[in-house]
Protein backbone atom coordinates (compact mmCIF):
# COMPACT_ATOMS: atom_id res chain seq x y z
CA UNK A 1 0.00 0.00 0.00
CA UNK A 2 2.51 2.46 0.63
CA UNK A 3 4.36 2.01 -2.49
CA UNK A 4 0.92 3.13 -4.41
CA UNK A 5 0.90 5.85 -2.19
CA UNK A 6 4.81 7.11 -2.91
CA UNK A 7 3.26 6.65 -6.77
CA UNK A 8 0.25 8.80 -6.13
CA UNK A 9 2.32 11.52 -4.42
CA UNK A 10 5.09 11.27 -7.24
CA UNK A 11 2.33 11.89 -9.88
CA UNK A 12 0.69 14.97 -7.86
CA UNK A 13 3.90 16.66 -7.64
CA UNK A 14 4.78 16.27 -11.01
CA UNK A 15 1.57 17.20 -12.47
CA UNK A 16 1.90 20.95 -12.65
CA UNK A 17 5.50 20.04 -14.66
CA UNK A 18 3.61 17.78 -16.95
CA UNK A 19 0.52 20.29 -17.21
CA UNK A 20 2.95 23.18 -18.18
CA UNK A 21 4.98 21.04 -20.78
CA UNK A 22 1.94 19.94 -22.10
CA UNK A 23 0.34 23.72 -22.39
CA UNK A 24 3.82 24.50 -23.56
CA UNK A 25 3.84 22.10 -25.97
CA UNK A 26 0.35 23.09 -27.35
CA UNK A 27 1.81 26.77 -27.57
CA UNK A 28 4.55 25.27 -29.34
CA UNK A 29 2.36 23.35 -32.55
CA UNK A 30 0.58 27.06 -32.66
CA UNK A 31 3.35 29.19 -33.04
CA UNK A 32 4.43 26.30 -35.57
CA UNK A 33 1.90 26.97 -37.48
CA UNK A 34 1.17 31.05 -37.76
CA UNK A 35 5.47 30.61 -38.66
CA UNK A 36 5.18 28.04 -41.40
CA UNK A 37 7.78 25.81 -39.62
CA UNK A 38 7.78 22.26 -40.19
CA UNK A 39 11.02 20.02 -39.05
CA UNK A 40 12.83 17.07 -40.86
CA UNK A 41 12.33 14.60 -38.31
CA UNK A 42 10.05 14.19 -34.48
CA UNK A 43 13.55 13.81 -33.41
CA UNK A 44 14.41 17.56 -34.91
CA UNK A 45 11.26 18.75 -33.88
CA UNK A 46 11.62 17.47 -30.53
CA UNK A 47 14.95 19.12 -30.04
CA UNK A 48 13.14 22.41 -31.34
CA UNK A 49 10.16 22.29 -28.85
CA UNK A 50 12.68 21.92 -25.94
CA UNK A 51 14.84 24.82 -27.56
CA UNK A 52 10.99 27.03 -27.66
CA UNK A 53 10.80 25.64 -24.30
CA UNK A 54 13.92 27.24 -23.07
CA UNK A 55 13.27 30.38 -24.67
CA UNK A 56 9.67 30.59 -23.44
CA UNK A 57 10.63 30.13 -19.82
CA UNK A 58 13.46 33.02 -20.70
CA UNK A 59 10.42 35.60 -22.01
CA UNK A 60 8.20 34.59 -18.86
CA UNK A 61 10.93 35.05 -16.13
CA UNK A 62 11.80 38.37 -17.69
CA UNK A 63 8.52 39.62 -17.91
CA UNK A 64 7.36 38.77 -14.57
CA UNK A 65 10.52 40.97 -13.21
CA UNK A 66 9.00 44.21 -11.86
CA UNK A 67 12.10 46.41 -12.94
CA UNK A 68 12.41 46.37 -16.47
CA UNK A 69 11.62 48.60 -18.81
CA UNK A 70 10.96 46.53 -22.00
CA UNK A 71 8.95 43.17 -22.04
CA UNK A 72 9.59 40.15 -24.72
CA UNK A 73 7.63 38.24 -26.56
CA UNK A 74 8.40 35.07 -29.05
CA UNK A 75 8.88 35.71 -32.61
CA UNK A 76 9.78 33.39 -35.76
CA UNK A 77 13.17 32.59 -34.47
CA UNK A 78 12.10 31.48 -30.99
CA UNK A 79 12.76 27.76 -31.83
CA UNK A 80 16.81 28.76 -32.32
CA UNK A 81 19.25 29.25 -29.63
CA UNK A 82 21.09 32.13 -28.88
CA UNK A 83 24.42 30.61 -30.36
CA UNK A 84 22.13 29.39 -33.55
CA UNK A 85 20.62 33.29 -33.88
CA UNK A 86 23.50 34.76 -33.66
CA UNK A 87 25.74 32.68 -36.49
CA UNK A 88 22.78 33.03 -38.97
CA UNK A 89 21.19 36.06 -38.51
CA UNK A 90 23.69 38.57 -36.93
CA UNK A 91 25.72 39.04 -40.19
CA UNK A 92 29.93 39.25 -40.41
CA UNK A 93 31.33 38.31 -36.88
CA UNK A 94 35.65 38.72 -36.12
CA UNK A 95 35.39 35.26 -35.70
CA UNK A 96 34.87 34.32 -39.18
CA UNK A 97 39.07 35.04 -39.02
CA UNK A 98 41.59 33.08 -37.58
CA UNK A 99 44.92 34.71 -36.31
CA UNK A 100 46.24 34.85 -39.32
CA UNK A 101 43.66 37.32 -40.75
CA UNK A 102 42.65 35.03 -43.87
CA UNK A 103 39.55 33.62 -43.75
CA UNK A 104 38.86 29.79 -42.41
CA UNK A 105 38.14 27.81 -45.15
CA UNK A 106 34.55 27.16 -44.62
CA UNK A 107 33.81 31.13 -45.02
CA UNK A 108 33.34 32.82 -48.07
CA UNK A 109 34.39 36.69 -48.97
CA UNK A 110 35.18 38.65 -51.69
CA UNK A 111 38.34 39.90 -52.73
CA UNK A 112 38.86 43.38 -51.27
CA UNK A 113 42.78 44.14 -52.94
CA UNK A 114 42.60 46.86 -55.32
CA UNK A 115 39.31 48.41 -54.34
CA UNK A 116 39.22 52.41 -53.70
CA UNK A 117 39.50 53.78 -50.36
CA UNK A 118 35.95 55.76 -51.48
CA UNK A 119 33.24 56.00 -53.37
CA UNK A 120 31.00 58.57 -54.61
CA UNK A 121 27.59 57.14 -55.27
CA UNK A 122 26.04 59.97 -56.34
CA UNK A 123 28.78 59.92 -59.15
CA UNK A 124 27.63 56.51 -59.92
CA UNK A 125 23.63 57.45 -60.09
CA UNK A 126 23.20 54.95 -56.80
CA UNK A 127 21.91 57.62 -54.25
CA UNK A 128 20.24 61.45 -54.92
CA UNK A 129 21.86 64.45 -54.09
CA UNK A 130 21.72 65.81 -50.58
CA UNK A 131 18.65 67.50 -50.34
CA UNK A 132 17.85 70.45 -48.25
CA UNK A 133 16.19 69.00 -45.15
CA UNK A 134 14.86 72.88 -44.42
CA UNK A 135 13.91 73.97 -41.06
CA UNK A 136 14.84 70.69 -39.46
CA UNK A 137 15.35 71.30 -35.63
CA UNK A 138 16.49 68.59 -32.74
CA UNK A 139 15.09 69.08 -29.75
CA UNK A 140 17.10 67.50 -26.88
CA UNK A 141 15.58 67.21 -23.40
Amino acid sequence: MSSLWSCLLLALLFLPLCLSSSLTYDLFETWCKQHSKSYSSEQEKLHRFKVFQDNYNFVTRHNELNNSTYTLSLNVFADLTHHEFKTTRLGFSGADFVKSGRPRSNSTFLNVRGLPSSVDWRKNGAVTPVKDQGNCVILVA
